[in-house]
């Protein structure tokens, strides 16, 4: 079925739907870290709909400088064999769409609104998954808005530091979408599954090191401890975004 471009990514005006656009490899015989970086470079996602998909390869081009492989200097077996596998399921972001429309319109009586976005770490990286909350007499709704991720540094850090830095990217995010979103949001809720993180928010006498004092800065001016709650881990929808 044809579809249209809005901003960058596909509309399917009969199903009213959001997509990403597909890309082609068109070299599958010689991988080099040069074609590898210009297909992840072409991947445009901006609602983050494949962010768990797109961390794989960026995990790799990560990998790849490590190596300090030379632009046109071709992948080790290893790493071909995992461009090979992602570049086999890169056919499949086609199928990957959703509701342009962030809720449905049953029901009768007022909407209440709420954003909650769940944020996660690992050592690989982490990242952040926005979702609208609506709630009607005819029942409830939830529409994905947006999701982020970020590779982690090369230089080691612990786990709960990236946590915090997931945090602030959950905070980030939920400014950006209340600049942009149209909806009264009676409500924004944050989720994290580290007990460290929503410790230090609602610290009020200890003194952290700089590292941990200026994002819990960040987080803090941006939301209330209050907002912080404990999600566990296997319900997690952002553990996909840190992991891939």
């Amino acid at each position: 079925r044809p579809t249209e471009s809005v901003l960058g990514c596909p509309w399917d005006p009969v199903e009213d739907t959001l997509g990403v656009r597909a890309i082609e490899v068109k070299d599958l015989e010689r991988v080099t870290k040069r074609l590898v970086v210009s297909t992840v470079a072409r991947l445009f996602d901006p609602l983050g709909l494949a962010a768990p998909f797109a961390l794989q390869a960026k995990l790799l081009v990560q990998k790849i400088w490590t190596l300090g492989l030379g632009w046109d200097e071709q992948l080790r077996d290893e790493e071909r064999r995992f461009w090979d596998v992602w570049v086999a399921e890169l056919r499949k972001l086609r199928d990957l769409v959703v509701p342009r429309c962030l809720h449905l319109s049953r029901g009768d009586g007022e909407m209440q609104h709420e954003v909650h976005i769940f944020c996660d770490a690992s050592e690989l990286a982490f990242g952040t998954v926005a979702y609208l909350r609506t709630q009607r007499d005819g029942g409830v709704d939830v529409g994905f808005i947006a999701a982020k991720t970020r590779v982690a540094p090369l230089k080691q850090i612990s786990i709960v530091r990236l946590e915090l830095q997931a945090a602030v990217m959950a905070t980030r995010l939920a400014e950006a979408i209340s600049r942009e979103l149209t909806y009264e949001v009676h409500r924004t809720v944050f989720w994290s599954d580290s007990c460290v993180v929503l410790q230090y928010l609602n610290n009020e006498s200890r003194r952290f090191h700089t590292f941990v004092a200026n994002r819990v800065a960040e987080i803090r001016e941006s939301s209330e401890p209050s907002q912080w709650k404990k999600v566990p881990t296997d319900l997690n929808p952002a553990d996909v975004c840190s992991r891939g």
